[in-house]
């Protein structure tokens, strides 16, 4: 995790990231615990510094398991929650658009 957050230092949107996390570890230990990190505000001024896109990337260096957590965030941010929620299903709609040689097939999953 550390390489990961030296490297993204290197970029011009985050430099001083490396020297921030270390002289504010417990600040940024806050967003390492967090439940819900892609949702937490960054410390210091690295939220209002950083753009949606780019705090994703900090998220993906801090915490990687929450980067689908993130990405979905941001596209509810950026372009509405509409693309994220699955349309409605009509059985009816979908029983008459079948017949003999385009059966209905149904999948069945489990949402985590």
């Amino acid at each position: 995790m550390w390489a990961e957050i030296c490297a993204l230092s290197t970029l011009q949107a985050f430099e001083g990231l490396a020297d921030s996390v270390c002289s504010r570890s417990s600040t940024w230990r806050v967003i390492y615990d967090c439940l819900e990190p892609h949702a937490a505000k960054l410390p210091d001024k690295w939220s209002e510094k950083l753009n949606s896109f780019q705090s994703l990337c900090v998220l993906r260096t801090l915490r990687a398991d929450k980067v689908p957590d993130g990405v979905l965030h941001y596209v509810i941010q950026k372009l509405g929650p509409q693309f994220v929620e699955p349309p409605p299903f009509d059985l009816m709609a979908c029983y008459k658009d079948s017949n003999v040689l385009s059966p209905l097939i149904f999948v069945l999953s489990k949402v985590l």
